[in-house]
């Protein structure tokens, strides 16, 4: 799952330090874990937020091959509103960034089809559901 975090007319993204590319906050689900609150728990853990509320906004599958291993993620995407702007880098081996909405167009943020995907609904609000062919 993951969150498109709005905050101050940017979007926080994360990434691996050391990598070039972004993604939107979020994770796996635990089992037991409903989407909702496996959000919360990675907000939690990558920066240490608070979530007030989170919309649902799209789901997206992605099926990938890295390092040789091929990997099947359905994302439940959900717009979220956090407690506070602050963000405090929680986990050693990632970094936050809040990125203009202006220049999310020429930031590297993988997966490139649910980077489509949000920045269409940026500007059109409507919920999107994509399924690979």
């Amino acid at each position: 799952m993951r969150g498109v975090i709005v905050n101050d007319d940017g979007i926080l993204l994360c990434r691996t330090k050391g990598n070039e590319f972004y993604h939107f906050i979020g994770g796996g689900i635990e089992f037991g874990e409903t989407a909702r609150a496996a959000l919360r728990r990675e907000i939690k853990e990558e920066f240490d937020g608070e979530s007030l509320s989170e919309k649902f906004i799209g789901i997206h599958e992605h099926i990938f091959t890295a390092e040789g291993e091929t990997h099947h993620h359905m994302n439940f995407v959900f717009e979220v509103r956090l407690s506070e702007d602050e963000t405090i880098e929680q986990e050693d081996h990632t970094e936050i960034k809040r990125i203009p909405i202006t220049e999310l167009g020429d930031v590297k943020i993988l997966p490139k089809e649910l980077k489509e995907k949000i920045l269409g609904w940026l500007n059109d609000k409507k919920t999107f559901f994509e399924l690979e062919e």
